[in-house]
């Protein structure tokens, strides 16, 4: 038996539309689609507390927020 064999490997679909971006910097808007995607199947928490984040920062310019999900989205 191979090692990879062995080993679980979970992978999901990022949504592959490409639609208008949310946030005008390509960088911000690549992590923006990651987290939406991930926040669709995972959810996060704080000492057993639910969190539900709809914004992130990047640590090299913390005072400066983009939104995770669309506004006008009916279904988050």
């Amino acid at each position: 038996m191979k090692k990879h064999d062995k080993e679980f490997v979970y992978r999901f679909k990022l949504d592959g539309k490409t639609g208008r971006p949310l946030i005008d910097d390509p960088p911000a808007e690549m992590v923006r689609k990651q987290l939406e995607a991930l926040l669709k199947i995972v959810v996060l928490s704080e000492g057993g507390r639910e969190l539900k984040p709809d914004r992130f920062r990047f640590m090299n310019n913390p005072l400066k927020d983009f939104p995770i999900f669309d506004d006008t989205d009916s279904d988050t």
